[in-house]
């Protein structure tokens, strides 16, 4: 017998632009929010995360997006730290779905940032029901040539290319229909395409070493 496909409720710290439409029936609810919102709606699922029909919780997070409102100290970046994964567990005890948890890139790596977020996917892994997907994991299947958009993230803090948008909805789609499977044994390291550049044509900046070979645009 055919598994009935997955119904999301998706939260993201940037906004979500196509991936509503391109996950369908798949996207129950939607939240683009600002981390400590975030945080209080996995306190309270039922409010926004979680609804009759959902199957599946998905989070979307990037460290960058802390910068929206200005400088990140430290003492904001280890208090998120620590809150997170009391609240994963919280969200996991009071709906039972299980959480997918997805780390994006920047077009602008901080490495402070990113080690917070590799630092908080730590605490994470091994938690009951919950799935991780690092930042290279997004285009590993579903490779495309330019991850960034400049002017719609400036103007509407969307941060990605229709393209990647299509990768991130394939990769969580079929990460929900593998529940319990981690889309990756390790952590992803590559957070940018090689000689990656944003829509507007200004540099994104030189790669950080990675495992695995890179994606690389297909020749024109």
């Amino acid at each position: 017998m055919q598994q009935p496909p997955a119904a999301l409720t998706l939260a993201a710290t940037f906004a979500l632009g196509d991936l509503p439409r391109l996950l369908g029936t798949a996207a129950a609810h939607t939240l683009s929010a600002t981390h400590h919102h975030i945080l209080a709606a996995l306190h309270t699922p039922s409010a926004v995360l979680a609804g009759p029909a959902t199957t599946h919780g998905a989070l979307l997070l990037r460290g960058a997006d802390l910068q929206r409102f200005g400088p990140v100290d430290d003492g904001l970046l280890a208090g998120l730290h620590t809150r997170y994964p009391p609240a994963v567990r919280t969200f996991r005890a009071l709906t039972r779905l299980p959480l997918i948890v997805g780390f994006l890139p920047s077009a602008r790596p901080d490495p402070r940032l990113e080690q917070w977020e590799d630092d908080l996917a730590t605490a994470l892994t091994g938690l009951p029901g919950v799935t991780l997907i690092h930042p290279a994991d997004w285009t590993r299947r579903h490779p495309v040539p330019r991850w960034f958009d400049d002017r719609t993230d400036e103007l509407a803090h969307l941060p990605f290319t229709p393209e990647y948008q299509t990768a991130i909805a394939r990769t969580l789609t079929e990460t929900a229909r593998t529940t319990g499977c981690p889309a990756r044994q390790q952590p992803g390291r590559e957070r940018q395409p090689p000689a990656a550049t944003l829509s507007g044509g200004s540099a994104a900046g030189s790669p950080p070493s990675h495992h695995d070979p890179p994606h690389r645009p297909p020749p024109s």
